[in-house]
């Protein structure tokens, strides 16, 4: 969790270093805008040029600067990033989401749970294709975070309980019982479901 915390920091830092270059930037192609037109030494081509570079200045490979929970965005990103790293891709639908009632500490568990396991299993032997799915929609009343993945290893269980198949075994769990907790304590429930294939 203090990673991730230190992490989320981190990227925000980043960001508003970024927004202040691309200020710094923007501010600079202006003043060149505004001297072409003052001196009327221009042709329509350079002008046209001139703001598509300021407006491709603002562009941005960040598809989640647009996420306004910043726990969820710095989690998409890490998680994202991770995802590359091994080769498993990474897809995520947002229909609809609304994290700013479930307090930080528990949002950071239930999210840094999920995906470590989602990316553990995904990445952990040799799958033609392997994936992380996270998608964020409503049913009714009803929030609904659902996490999916490929798996390279059969499903251990103990009665009811899932076991880790992380090696060694100590000193790791799924983390199950916590997103369990997380879930009933914000009003609602956790389910987990599993196919042979």
């Amino acid at each position: 969790q203090q990673e991730y915390q230190h992490a989320l920091c981190k990227q925000q830092e980043q960001d508003l270093e970024t927004i202040h270059a691309k200020i710094h930037d923007f501010k600079n192609k202006l003043i060149g805008l505004q001297s072409m037109l003052q001196s009327r030494n221009y042709e329509d081509q350079q002008m046209l040029q001139l703001i598509d570079e300021t407006y491709g200045s603002l562009e941005t490979e960040d598809k989640y600067q647009g996420v306004r929970d910043n726990v969820l965005r710095t989690f998409l990103r890490l998680t994202s990033a991770r995802c590359k790293q091994q080769n498993i891709d990474f897809q995520v639908v947002l229909e609809y989401y609304r994290l700013n009632n479930i307090e930080y500490p528990d949002l950071a568990t239930l999210l840094s749970n999920t995906f470590d396991n989602a990316i553990e299993a995904a990445g952990n032997g040799n799958i033609a294709k392997p994936y992380v799915l996270f998608e964020a929609y409503k049913a009714g009343q009803m929030q609904i975070l659902r996490f999916k993945n490929t798996k390279s290893h059969a499903i251990q269980k103990e009665g009811d309980s899932f076991l880790s198949t992380k090696n060694p075994p100590l000193g790791h769990g799924i983390g199950l019982k916590n997103i369990q907790r997380i879930a009933f304590k914000n009003g609602g429930i956790a389910t987990f479901r599993y196919t042979e294939d």
